[in-house]
């Protein structure tokens, strides 16, 4: 496990002391809102596969070279990749979750799509 693995899980450790830790393998219950929003590229499949190879250290992930779902510990994350591009949908049970989640999924794709200068999506409103 890398350094910063080890401090994320002491800070969610200490954190969720007392108020019984969400499983990381298990989804969120009572998922409500989603969100979704498309990255028109050539390398969709590319991409899908390398977040739900990085996360699957860390999180619950599957995935083919068409579509993956991560587990999240706000939510989830599902991608499909076709000849038009990326699609992602979040999902969370709250706001707050579904902002994380956002964050977290735009975060790492703008390392992995650096040079298609991807610097975040344009997500859905979950309450259209």
């Amino acid at each position: 496990m890398s350094r910063l693995g080890a401090l994320r899980n002491k800070v969610v450790a200490k954190l969720s002391r007392g108020r019984g830790a969400p499983d990381p393998a298990e989804p969120p219950r009572d998922l409500v809102l989603s969100s979704t929003a498309h990255l028109a590229t050539a390398k969709g499949s590319q991409f899908l596969q390398q977040l739900c190879k990085h996360f699957a250290h860390d999180h619950q992930a599957s995935y083919d070279a068409q579509a993956g779902t991560i587990t999240l510990f706000s939510g989830l994350a599902h991608f499909t990749a076709d000849d038009s591009g990326l699609t992602a949908r979040v999902e969370a049970a709250d706001v707050r979750g579904l902002i994380e989640v956002r964050f977290v999924v735009d975060k790492h794709l703008a390392i992995f799509a650096f040079r298609e200068k991807f610097a975040g999506f344009t997500w859905s409103d979950p309450y259209a």
